[in-house]
């Protein structure tokens, strides 16, 4: 949605604690380091105030800012997408369909499926990608587009063929939306999931419920904000993630730029130009 201007951005980050009300200072020791994440925190600055029911106490102060950083949006957003009490949980021996593969989201889904045991496939758009998506662990990686940029759906029916006598996928995870969705439907098996988290591509055509029937398709929208709606989810999520980072179940791809060139970041990221998980230096 328009956000009235002026606008300071930035809806996560880590960074040392400068300052920590009465009743949190315990919490939150002065020198500490500090994760947060929630809307309106406007981080894309050198000081933020942030209260402190959005913020991470972080216990081993040896954590790189980077981790913190990786373990908030994405971390938490993965930790709900595969998990029980969350969009769905992954179990062993699942085939699982990741769209966008080599984005930040994507490879990180990708390991922490496999770590539970999970059979990949992942779309990716260029050949890059897919060598990102491939080092990440992904089992198989399609293309969606070829060397000069054009859409392709021969992707589709080579997914197929990758699930077990080409019944389909378990769970689909669609970040891409508008230009994925219908195939993601098409693509999930009886009584599957698809987890639409995103919308790269724009907002997918409407469907009927009814279209769902046949497979028993269940189909969730899910919002990161609706999963750690109390502080004590939230850390509980964050420091989750940041136990995946710390035993090697997850590596994240960092991009770094000083906060200065955020614009250019975000016109690479608008482009799909951009992989792994974006950090503004300060």
């Amino acid at each position: 949605m328009p956000a009235p201007l002026p606008l300071i951005p930035g809806m996560e980050g880590a960074g040392t604690v400068l300052a920590a009300g009465s009743d949190v200072q315990n919490l939150f020791p002065i020198g500490s380091k500090v994760g947060y994440m929630g809307i309106g925190i406007q981080s894309y600055a050198e000081y933020v105030l942030v209260d402190a029911s959005k913020a991470v106490p972080i216990k081993d102060e040896q954590t790189p800012f980077e981790d913190i950083c990786g373990a908030m949006m994405q971390g938490m957003t993965a930790h709900y997408l595969v998990n029980a009490d969350g969009s769905y949980e992954i179990k062993q021996g699942d085939h699982v369909l990741i769209h966008a593969g080599a984005g930040g989201m994507g490879l990180l889904l990708t390991q922490i499926a496999k770590a539970k045991g999970a059979v990949v496939t992942t779309t990716v758009s260029s050949a890059a990608k897919a060598e990102k998506s491939k080092a990440a662990g992904a089992n198989t990686v399609l293309r969606y587009a070829t060397d000069e940029g054009a859409s392709t759906d021969a992707w589709v029916e080579q997914a197929r063929a990758a699930t077990p006598k080409g019944q389909g996928f378990n769970v689909v995870y669609d970040s891409v939306g508008k230009s994925t969705f219908t195939h993601s439907l098409d693509l999930v098996a009886k009584t599957g999931s698809v987890v639409l988290f995103g919308a790269a591509s724009g907002a997918p055509d409407p469907i009927a419920p009814l279209s769902l029937g046949p497979k028993s398709i269940k189909l969730t929208r899910p919002m990161l904000f609706h999963y750690v709606a109390d502080e004590d989810t939230l850390r509980r999520r964050a420091y989750e993630a940041l136990d995946w980072i710390k035993k090697g179940y997850v590596k994240f791809d960092y991009v770094k730029a000083p906060l200065k060139d955020a614009a250019d970041l975000h016109a690479k990221l608008e482009s799909r130009q951009t992989t792994g998980k974006l950090l503004l230096e300060l």
